[in-house]
């Protein structure tokens, strides 16, 4: 019976491995075609992964591609349009869990379920915005990547959960992740005092420095979670403090204390388990906090440049006001938004000459620019002046383009799948729970001071953890005894 059920599933893994590799041709080509080398290496790489590699190793793929390929890209070793490679695998990754997906009915099998029914709410008021706002085709279906790619690789690993195996080589990766930066960054330093060249692996991306120190304390407390030695990981979490001021990465500093605060609201340990970890905790957010209070001229600058964005309602203060001003005087547009990448997210920047990029999706489609992205873009930048530049003052947000694009409803949408995912990771009980938590208390707010929520090296990496901490390994046949049990 079990020889019959494993073939079954083989023949059909099989079948949906060869459109799965159909659909990565067409993914490639869409993506890649002013390239005849970046269509094939992507498509090679995607059939390959296919074929050998179930849903984790695609999005493990896609995760190392976010954080490394640019070590490739930027050098000339390989061609600029393989930068968006993680798109066609998280797809790929999806499709593959999706055939495969576990009969078993269990609380984690359930949650899951409310994950995709709440993803489904969020694409289809995405759809409904799209449609009354008569928008490009390709639009939407750019809108939908660029804002959910990494919502989707969390419902890939939950539909399909990661084994054992697979969990550790997950976590293996985030941790290797990390520990790459720290020689990047410092030869980067070596090599110029610009702070904005210490970018480490995220080579020419825009806010390198704030994502790569993002994802390096990231992935510190994943060590810190799975060490059991609290104490002897607390030097990882002051090591990414340094990177993170010598690269000055202001955005993370100042949200680092809140994240490891956040941490204790997973686990209410009593007795010897306070002592195990809490105080050494508590201690680690001491030092957070003192490191970046003592890099005075940093923090001084950081601090003034928001308290005179708060006098002058400059900034994000500024493109916060017109934009609602306009939402308001558009009742269709303040219920289902102006449509996808039209007012102050990363896909609306994308499609201007600031960040447009040859080779990109949105180059290739060949999408319009946003329709009120140049002016709200203009309204922070008229108070410059006044209250100095910073990611603080620039008109791109996250938070604010995704009202803006999509409105009430979908800002609604997209606010329950987040609350879906952090009640999930609140319940659990696993070690990598607490780092998740931290992850995304560091997001919500970065999520409206830059693009942090539309950045895939940051997002694919929290997701991958939160998936981690909150779906269990599937259960697997002892043939010993005949029954089934989980895996550990």
């Amino acid at each position: 019976m079990t020889s019959r059920v494993r073939e079954g599933m083989l023949g059909s893994a099989t079948l949906w491995a060869a459109l799965t590799t159909a659909a990565a041709l067409l993914e490639g080509w869409f993506i890649v075609q002013s390239s005849l080398v970046a269509l094939v290496v992507p498509v090679l790489v995607a059939g390959l992964a296919t074929l050998r590699l179930p849903p984790a190793g695609w999005i493990g793929l896609a995760l190392a591609s976010s954080w490394l390929i640019r070590l490739a890209t930027e050098t000339g070793l390989a061609p600029r349009p393989l930068a968006f490679l993680d798109f066609p695998l998280v797809i790929g990754g999806l499709v593959v869990a999706i055939a495969g997906r576990s009969e078993v009915r269990d609380e984690s099998v359930e949650w899951a379920r409310r994950l995709v029914v709440s993803m489904l709410v969020v694409i289809g008021a995405m759809t409904i915005s799209w449609t009354l706002n008569l928008s490009e085709p390709q639009r939407l279906i750019a809108g939908i990547l660029l804002l959910l790619e990494p919502f989707l690789a969390l419902v890939a690993m939950a539909v399909s959960p990661p084994s054992a195996a697979w969990r550790s080589r997950l976590t293996r990766l985030i941790i290797g992740i990390g520990v790459l930066q720290v020689p990047v960054a410092l030869l980067q330093r070596a090599g110029s005092s610009n702070p904005d060249d210490i970018r480490g692996t995220l080579w020419g991306a825009g806010a390198g420095a704030h994502v790569m120190t993002g994802g390096l304390l990231l992935s510190a407390l994943v060590v810190w979670a799975v060490s059991r030695s609290k104490v002897a990981a607390a030097p990882l979490i002051i090591g990414t403090l340094v990177i993170g001021t010598i690269a000055d990465a202001k955005q993370v500093l100042f949200v680092a204390p809140l994240a490891l605060v956040a941490m204790t609201l997973v686990s209410r340990p009593t007795g010897e388990a306070v002592r195990r970890w809490t105080r050494p905790l508590l201690a680690v957010t001491a030092v957070v906090a003192i490191a970046v209070t003592a890099n005075y001229r940093v923090s001084a600058h950081a601090v003034d440049v928001v308290q005179r964005t708060v006098a002058y309602r400059g900034g994000k203060i500024a493109v916060a006001d017109s934009l609602l001003g306009r939402l308001k005087s558009d009742p269709t547009a303040m219920v289902v938004g102006f449509g996808p990448g039209e007012t102050v997210s990363r896909f609306a920047y994308l499609t201007t000459p600031l960040l447009l990029k040859q080779g990109s999706p949105v180059q290739f489609l060949g999408i319009r620019q946003g329709r009120l992205t140049a002016d709200l873009n203009l309204v922070a930048e008229q108070t410059q002046q006044e209250v100095g530049g910073s990611s603080f003052t620039y008109g791109q947000s996250s938070a604010l383009g995704v009202l803006g694009d999509y409105g009430i409803v979908g800002s609604s949408a997209l606010v329950f799948l987040v609350l879906t995912i952090l009640r999930a990771v609140l319940r659990s009980k696993d070690p990598l729970a607490r780092p998740a938590v931290a992850g995304w208390a560091m997001l919500i707010p970065l999520a409206f001071v830059f693009d942090w929520l539309e950045q895939p090296p940051f997002m694919l990496m929290l997701v991958v953890v939160t998936a981690l901490a909150v779906v269990p390994s599937p259960p697997r046949l002892t043939r010993e005894l005949g029954t089934v049990e989980v895996a550990s």
